[in-house]
Parts: structure tokens; C-alpha cells; sequence
């Protein structure tokens, strides 16, 4: 992977042969999330969701820094440096993407599409070059409220603050918004999902 191998102290990095755990954690975090809902439907499952979030966490894998607590993979925070381009179209087919319309729906493409054209063209507008990204950060509800996700968190907060580089993210929850705040994310712009019917809210750490 180009860009700069960071190392966060006291934090797991994530082995390939972990990413099946990682896309259980963010499914059983993320099932009723507004954005599990729009990209899955009313095919919404846990079994269409893992393989879904297990499709994308492989070809995110090389272009990525994935954490977690510990290797039991407790929670995990996803993110792309600055640096990093994002995944092509042969890492997708490559890691089983062209399968989810046949395992989840035909329309499932079109959505991650849609999906990712939107974030990206948010991210666009209010981020910066230098920005890194939180792909995705989840804690397993088993696991919630036990301090888990500041200790994900800081550790990668501290190399921000240390490096003097700013961090972008969106949530698809309000209460979510009240979080980030207090990790020093300031909230840029409400949007919505592709359908029109769901918040957007993109936040911005400088």
C-alpha cells in the first residue's frame, strides 16, 4: 500500500484473515442504520449485510489502515490516508462484488454506486487534500459503552494532532453527530442519501 505505514499505539492492525470479524462487528453495529437500509433494501438481513460489508472490506483491505482494540477485533476503525487511492474496479470484482447481485439483489451495484458517488462528492466539497478519512468505525453492541471507541479513537486522534493533519467523516445518525463533536470533528454540511430520504451529516476534524 503507497503512503505513509502508521503505527498506533495500542491498537491491533488488522490481518486479512481478520476481515471476516471486522465485517461482523460493522454488521452488527451498522443493521439498522440508515445507510444498511438504503443500500440493502428490503433485502436487509445480517447474512446479506456481512457478506455485503465483507465484499467491501476486501477491496478496501490494501488500500486502508484497519484497527482494532485488540486481536478478539472488538470494534474496528477503518481508515484511507490522504495518500491512498481508492479501491479499482478489479479489486471490487476481485474481492466478489459482481456475487452480491445474485446473493442480495440486482440493484444492489447501482446502489453502492450511487452510494459512493454521493459521499464522495460531499467529501469533495468540504474536505481538504491532506484529509484523511474514517471508512468506517463500529464497536459489536455487545461490547458498547465499555470504552472501546475512545480507545480506538485517540490513538489515532493523537497522530492527527501530532502530524497536524485534518480528518473527514459522515454519519448517517444525529445522535452520532454529539460523538464525533467531542473527538474535535466539527459538523460542515446535512445532506442526504441518495433517496432523498435520509441525513447525510459530514463532519470535518482540522
Amino acid at each position: 500500500m503507497k503512503g505513509e505505514q502508521i503505527y498506533l499505539k495500542g491498537l491491533y492492525r488488522v490481518q486479512k484473515k481478520d476481515l471476516e470479524k471486522c465485517a461482523d462487528v460493522a454488521t452488527a453495529a451498522l443493521l439498522n442504520d440508515p445507510s444498511s437500509k438504503y443500500l440493502l433494501k428490503h433485502n436487509l438481513t445480517y447474512q446479506k449485510l456481512y457478506k455485503y460489508f465483507l465484499t467491501i472490506y476486501r477491496a478496501m483491505y490494501k488500500h486502508s489502515y484497519i484497527f482494532a482494540p485488540s486481536e478478539s477485533i472488538e470494534g474496528v476503525l477503518a481508515l484511507t490516508s490522504p495518500q491512498n487511492m481508492s479501491p479499482s474496479s478489479v479489486d471490487y470484482i476481485s474481492a466478489g462484488i459482481l456475487k452480491l447481485q445474485f446473493t442480495i439483489d440486482i440493484g444492489i451495484l447501482f446502489r453502492s454506486i450511487k452510494y459512493k458517488s454521493n459521499c464522495e462528492r460531499i467529501q469533495q466539497m468540504i474536505s481538504t487534500n491532506n484529509a484523511w478519512y474514517v471508512f468506517q468505525f463500529a464497536i459489536t453492541p455487545k461490547k458498547q459503552g465499555l470504552g472501546l471507541g475512545s480507545k480506538l479513537m485517540k490513538p489515532f486522534l493523537n497522530y492527527l494532532d501530532k502530524n497536524q493533519l485534518p480528518c473527514y467523516l459522515e454519519t448517517h445518525k444525529e445522535k452520532n453527530v454529539d460523538l464525533y463533536t467531542h473527538y474535535g470533528f466539527s459538523l460542515k454540511s446535512v445532506d442526504t442519501l441518495p433517496d432523498k430520504k435520509n441525513k447525510q451529516y459530514s463532519m470535518i476534524r482540522i
